[in-house]
C-alpha cells in the first residue's frame, strides 16, 4: 500500500512538473503586448526631444480619462495620440531613422481604447499634425483591419 501510494505521489508530481497549473496565474491577453515594439520605438525617438513633457507614448493610446494622466502640455486629450506620432516622426526624421519614422506612423495608425469594442476613437480635430506623412494616416482597429482582409 505504501509503495503504491509513493508511486502515485511521484507520478502526479512529475505530471505537475511537466505540465503547471496555468489557472494559478494570472492571465495576460496576448493583444496587451501586441504593440511593444511600437511603443519601444515611439519612446525612443519622443525621447530625443519633448517640447509637450509627454510622459509616455502609451498613454496616447489610452482613453482620455487614462491619457489625462500622461499628456504633458497637451491641452486637448484627443489630440495626444497625434501629437505624440507627429513628434516622434519629426524626431525620427530629424535623426534619419527611417525605423523611427515607419513605427511613428503605425502608431498613428493604432486605434485608441475606446471603452466599447467597435467603437472608432475620437479624431483630432483642434490641431493639424506638422507632418503630412502622420496627418495621411487614419487610425484602425485589428478587428477592422482583419474584415477589409476577408478574414
Amino acid at each position: 500500500m505504501r509503495q503504491e501510494t509513493l508511486v502515485w505521489t511521484l507520478a502526479f508530481g512529475a505530471i505537475g512538473q511537466a505540465a503547471p497549473l496555468q489557472w494559478l496565474h494570472a492571465r495576460e491577453v496576448p493583444q496587451e503586448h501586441s504593440h511593444n515594439s511600437f511603443l519601444a520605438s515611439v519612446r525612443t525617438s519622443l525621447a530625443l526631444d519633448n517640447p509637450d513633457s509627454i510622459h509616455d507614448p502609451v498613454f496616447g493610446l489610452l482613453g482620455n480619462a487614462a491619457a489625462a494622466a500622461g499628456q504633458g502640455s497637451i491641452t486637448d486629450t484627443d489630440c495626444l495620440h497625434q501629437a505624440t506620432a507627429d513628434q516622434a516622426f519629426t524626431n525620427a526624421k530629424s535623426a534619419g531613422d527611417v525605423e523611427g519614422m515607419t513605427n511613428a506612423l503605425i502608431y498613428a495608425a493604432l486605434e485608441r481604447n475606446t471603452g466599447k469594442v467597435g467603437l472608432a476613437s475620437v479624431l483630432c480635430t483642434a490641431v493639424s499634425a506638422k507632418n503630412p506623412e502622420v496627418a495621411a494616416v487614419s487610425q484602425h482597429q485589428v478587428c477592422h483591419l482583419r474584415q477589409s482582409l476577408g478574414e
